[in-house]
C-alpha cells in the first residue's frame, strides 16, 4: 500500500521515475500479470450477461496495455495504461454483477 501512495505522491517527479526504470522488467510483470487476470474475469462476466459493449472496452484498454508492455515503451505511459485498464475492467465486472 505504501508504494502506491508514493506512486501517488510522486507522480510528476523525474527522478523518481528513473529510479523505477531501474525495476521496470519487474514492473511491467507485475502490470501484465494484473491487468491481464482482471481483465479476464471482467470478460468472463461481461459476456456471460450479453454486455458487449464492457466486452469491447475491457478487450480494448488490454489489448493497448499488454502493447505498450511489449514494445517497451516508457514505464509513466505502461503504468498510466495499467492502471485505467485495472480501473475499467473493475468497473466492469462490478456492472456485471450487479447487474
Amino acid at each position: 500500500m505504501g508504494n502506491i501512495i508514493a506512486l501517488l505522491k510522486n507522480w510528476k517527479n523525474k527522478a523518481y521515475w528513473k529510479e523505477l526504470e531501474y525495476n521496470s522488467y519487474g514492473i511491467q510483470g507485475v502490470c501484465i500479470v494484473f491487468q491481464t487476470c482482471l481483465g479476464s474475469i471482467a470478460a468472463a462476466y461481461s459476456l456471460s450477461i450479453g454486455f458487449l459493449l464492457g466486452l469491447g472496452l475491457v478487450t480494448i484498454t488490454n489489448i493497448v496495455a499488454n502493447a505498450f508492455i511489449i514494445s517497451q515503451s516508457p514505464l509513466k505511459w505502461i503504468v498510466r495504461s495499467s492502471i485505467i485498464t485495472a480501473l475499467t475492467s473493475l468497473i466492469v465486472t462490478i456492472y456485471s454483477v450487479v447487474i
